[in-house]
């Protein structure tokens, strides 16, 4: 009777409820198919309150950590005061592509133009030919003192071709018992008109020593 007693007055105890099975323990206790497991539920991390004067943009910054019985780890934004969750998105960085380097461009650089061409330098030398029944220096006499002629010949040429013109031309000579030039045959095909004028300069002109009708060759380096 005792022990009846004992067990009454346990069950009606204040705050408790007797049941008359033993509770099974929480970890024994197996979930039905489809119900969810009780240690699946997460806990969430407490938000600390952001201090006075904080700015709204700092509300999102501060995120709980929420863990689950299987280790993982979940990230997620609140806001300080109460309100409901926040996705906090980070913009992804963006990378600028890089500059394109700078490639030198090629410059034109036009040529300066050619100097126009001048005759007045040009010149005309006398080269020693051979020469029968006269006296090669004889002849070389008379061709020098006749140069500044024969000269200022090719320097016209130069300037009715309008172009130099470099070489030599062979210069043949024919005189008379007298030693009178009657020809004188420049061989320049390049400018005839050198030609008509050396023969126009020397005709006429005498070469002293001859032994009756002589020839003469000589050669002119033109120098342009």
């Amino acid at each position: 009777g005792a022990a009846v007693a004992a067990v009454s007055l346990r069950a009606r105890a204040p705050g408790k409820v007797a049941t008359g099975l033993a509770q099974t323990p929480a970890h024994a206790r197996g979930n039905a198919p489809g119900a969810p497991r009780d240690d699946a539920q997460p806990e969430v991390a407490s938000v600390p309150p952001l201090p006075p004067g904080a700015s709204d943009g700092a509300r999102v910054a501060q995120v709980p950590v929420v863990q689950t019985s299987s280790g993982g780890t979940t990230f997620r934004a609140a806001v300080s005061d109460g309100g409901p969750p926040v996705a906090s998105v980070a913009a992804p960085a963006r990378t600028l592509p890089p500059l394109a380097s700078a490639v030198a461009m090629p410059v034109a650089v036009s040529a300066a133009p050619p100097e126009p061409f001048n005759p007045s330098s040009a010149f005309v030398g006398l080269v020693p030919g051979h020469a029968e029944r006269v006296r090669p220096e004889a002849v070389a006499t008379m061709l020098r003192a006749a140069s500044p002629e024969i000269t200022q010949c090719y320097q016209a040429a130069l300037r009715m071709n309008g172009a130099p013109v470099a070489g030599r031309a062979e210069l043949s000579l024919s005189l008379d018992e007298t030693g009178k030039v009657v020809a004188a045959i420049v061989s320049e095909p390049r400018l005839p008109s050198f030609g008509r004028c050396v023969q126009g300069t020397l005709s006429g002109r005498k070469v002293s020593s001859v032994e009756g009708a002589a020839t003469a060759t000589q050669w002119l380096d033109l120098h342009p």
